[in-house]
């Protein structure tokens, strides 16, 4: 292979939690994070319910190095999504979100709800 191929490199992507994920190692979001070692240890207690894989600046997913996935991409530009891994233990409702235009306006007129 040569040397300026591009190269695979592991990602750690942030493990959120929310009321309706699930709990402990029954969860493979928890599981997955803590061996790509996004997390250093599961609580049996705690909803493991997302992975985000993106550049949010919530939670952005890094490099097993600790550099951000950001800085990988041209001009250290955000990716236009988020990819996620759910864990859900109770019924979701199907989501849309609006994009970053629209979410800045929802923001700034309503930031309680958006």
């Amino acid at each position: 292979m040569a040397d300026n191929a591009p190269k695979v490199r592991a990602l750690r992507p942030a493990a959120m939690q929310y009321a309706w994920g699930i709990r402990g190692l029954d969860s493979r979001v928890a599981r997955y994070a803590l061996e790509c070692g996004s997390i250093d240890g599961v609580d049996p207690s705690a909803p493991y319910a997302e992975l985000w894989i993106g550049t949010h600046p919530k939670a952005p997913t890094t490099f097993v190095d600790g550099t951000p996935l950001q800085s990988a991409l041209p001009g250290g530009a955000e990716l236009p999504f988020m990819f996620k891994i759910l864990s859900a233990g109770k019924c979701l409702s199907i989501q849309a979100h609006p994009d970053k235009k629209n979410a800045e306006r929802l923001h700034a007129e309503n930031p309680e709800a958006y």
